[in-house]
């Protein structure tokens, strides 16, 4: 065989040989990319309710439990409770009285503020009665479901359980918000499973003047 062929079958062969090995080289490049969070890796709770996730190479993935909260409140309104508790009576227009196993327990809701009407410090606030009498039409002689979210406590300081209600499927707070008798407001500091849904009837509610937003709602006399 005449030597120019044996020099290009070599050359060949070693240029094959060098992209095989170059190939073999790039693999671990490409996983290298993917962080290895399921060695040696550190969970922590953050402060804004959110979990971070620590590799050894310091890399911070941040996963917001508001991105669980959103795929929870698409459904929420559509989502009847497991169980229902009789209804014994209506505080003002955040706080009701239910029948649990056969003990009174008082249940503040989650996510909605309304003007007070029974706190001995303060005197009865404007729109507070309306909004009073609006969550007894809702509640009284019913059956409510209530639901807890994971992001909220359980229990606040005074001892009140800290739920979401609905009636026939639908959530009380939303229609609260919805109707003008309440307010949106965060509990804690990190967002409930209802929240844009809150924020978005609020702002819907406002911008219709409906309920303690309408010009005349407050005016003194009325």
């Amino acid at each position: 065989m005449p030597k120019k062929y044996v020099n290009r079958i070599f050359l060949t062969l070693i240029l094959s040989l060098f992209l095989l090995i170059q190939s073999i080289l790039e693999v671990p490049k490409e996983i290298e990319k993917t962080p290895d969070i399921s060695a040696k890796s550190e969970i922590e709770a953050s402060g804004s309710g959110s979990l971070v996730i620590i590799d050894d190479s310091s890399i911070l993935i941040e996963s917001s439990l508001v991105a669980t909260a959103e795929s929870l409140a698409a459904t929420a309104e559509s989502v009847p409770a497991k169980q229902t508790y009789e209804v014994i009576s209506v505080t003002d227009g955040d706080t009701f009285k239910v029948n649990i196993d056969g003990k009174k327990e008082i249940v503040r809701l989650v996510g909605i503020n309304t003007p007070e009407t029974v706190d001995p410090r303060k005197p009865v606030e404007c729109f507070g009665k309306q909004s009073s009498d609006k969550l007894k039409s809702l509640l009284i002689g019913q059956k409510v479901g209530l639901i807890s979210d994971i992001t909220q406590s359980d229990r606040d300081r005074y001892g009140r359980m800290l739920r979401f209600a609905t009636v026939n499927g639908e959530d009380v707070g939303l229609i609260m918000i919805r109707e003008g008798y309440a307010e949106e407001s965060l509990y804690s500091s990190v967002p409930h499973f209802m929240y844009e849904n809150y924020v978005q009837a609020q702002t819907s509610a406002s911008y219709a003047k409906v309920g303690l937003w309408a010009d005349e709602a407050c005016v003194e006399g009325m």
